[in-house]
């Protein structure tokens, strides 16, 4: 196997696990969401749930976003080595 399949396999690996990750805060944030919705003593603690659950998702999407952005690079960088120039 090519070093740069290895590495584009790796990084879409990676990428998949963010997205798996996602989707758990995802519905995790739906779950406690819906658990507010039936208690309203509970809105202020679902609440603080959410904030602190959105911040690791943000944390995701970040990391996310410079993953796939190293992957489209790679990617790029791997089609110009083979003798194609973009300009």
């Amino acid at each position: 196997m090519q070093v740069g399949t290895y590495i584009a396999l790796v990084d879409m690996n990676n990428i998949r696990v963010r997205i798996d990750q996602l989707e758990i805060k995802i519905e995790s944030m739906v779950q406690t969401a819906d658990f507010a919705l039936g208690n309203e003593d509970a809105v202020k603690l679902a609440i603080d749930e959410i904030k602190k659950k959105i911040e690791t998702f943000a944390e995701i999407i970040e990391s996310l976003s410079v993953q796939a952005d190293r992957y489209s690079r790679q990617n790029y960088e791997s089609k110009d080595s083979g003798g194609t120039k973009h300009n």
